[in-house]
């Protein structure tokens, strides 16, 4: 894992892993500070602050346990701790694909452009905009953004458009 400031001043991080749900190969994960309390790279520098003592070779996320042994964290484990946690708030369990759809809509909610959402995702189609939520929030924020900047949002929209039909 390195990080990074891009020549405008944005932090960033990046990772390298040796597979993903949608590819066999490796690929990097590349992710941005936006400045914000759910912000990942604010949340990995601070897991490695808060963790010195891990290793490179060992999985990012790691937890120590009673008997001072070091486990990885597995999917199953973090998302029942989570629903434990959440289940006075949310009575139905949520699921781990939730948190790849809230943490798109909450970048649409910064007002990152689709194309660059759909990139970060890894999305190779237009399925994801099945998953579009709090588009009562989304859509007027795309377009008092279009009206205040020097594009336009049919614009903005229309090149998305092309890209998808293109694939």
């Amino acid at each position: 894992m390195t990080f990074g400031v891009t020549s405008s001043g944005c932090n960033y991080g990046k990772c390298w892993l040796p597979c993903t749900k949608t590819k066999r190969d490796s690929d990097w994960l590349l992710f941005t500070d936006s400045e914000c309390a759910n912000s990942t790279y604010c949340a990995l520098k601070f897991h490695f602050l808060t963790n010195p003592l891990l290793h490179e070779a060992t999985p990012l996320f790691e937890l120590k346990t009673l008997n001072g042994r070091w486990l990885p964290m597995h999917k199953c484990w973090f998302l029942t701790w989570c629903n434990l946690i959440w289940q006075s708030c949310f009575p139905t369990p949520i699921m781990g694909h939730s948190f790849h759809i809230r943490g798109m809509t909450h970048l649409f909610l910064l007002g990152i452009d689709p194309f660059v959402i759909m990139v970060q995702g890894w999305w190779t189609s237009n399925s994801f905009l099945a998953y579009w939520q709090q588009c009562e929030d989304i859509v007027p924020l795309f377009i008092g953004f279009s009206l205040d900047s020097h594009s336009s949002i049919l614009t903005t929209m229309s090149h998305f458009k092309a890209h998808l039909l293109s694939k």
